[in-house]
């Protein structure tokens, strides 16, 4: 009796690590942004994957965050493109310098 005691308790404390150390897992780049050179009225798409993403992602543009929705209300011109889960593309149609 003694034995299965222990096992269940060394099963129990296994589980428990395993989930304290998922918790732990933040979130990092798959794909990092990079920078694009285009044309002032150009459509680009600057890329962004996200990993082990457990909230909210955003792109921050002059300090600010352009939001959590994929359409982004106050910013007509951008928008979130991809894969829900992983891809955070943001895709600029018109670029302009104020783009920059």
């Amino acid at each position: 009796m003694k034995q299965v005691f222990i096992s269940v308790c060394c099963i129990l404390l296994f589980f428990n690590l395993v989930l304290i150390n998922a918790k732990k897992k933040s979130q990092q780049f798959t794909r990092k942004p990079e920078d694009i050179i285009a044309k002032a009225g150009e459509n680009v798409v600057l890329p962004c994957r996200v990993g082990l993403s457990p909230g909210t992602v955003q792109w921050v543009a002059g300090g600010f965050g352009l939001g959590y929705s994929r359409e982004l209300a106050e910013y007509p011109r951008y928008q979130y493109v991809g894969e829900m889960a992983t891809t955070w593309d943001l895709e600029i149609s018109g670029v302009a310098m104020a783009d920059d």
